[in-house]
């Protein structure tokens, strides 16, 4: 169905570029998507933190785990530091 597809390229859109999920409530983006597709309505902010983004996260995890069930090897790094504000960071990658 072309709401699911436009649906999943909405939730890449803002998982990929680092959007907010109000992006859907923005009026140039709403502008943008009625334009190309006149019938699709936008999913809620609420519809996509409750719902699309969690689906995709499994999704995503289940993809994943696959994936490291036959890695043999995997390489983490860390790093701690502290901000010129003093904040503390640490990071795991």
């Amino acid at each position: 169905m072309r709401k699911k597809k436009i649906d999943k390229l909405v939730i890449e859109m803002i998982c990929k570029d680092f959007q907010p999920i109000s992006v859907v409530e923005d009026i140039g983006f709403k502008n943008l998507i009625k334009e190309l597709e006149p019938r699709y309505n936008l999913p809620s902010r609420r519809t996509i933190g409750r719902t699309l983004l969690p689906d995709a996260y499994s999704q995503i995890k289940t993809k994943l785990m696959d994936i490291l069930k036959t890695t043999k090897y995997v390489a983490i790094t860390t790093d701690i530091w502290t901000s010129s504000n003093t904040e503390s960071y640490i990071t795991l990658t």
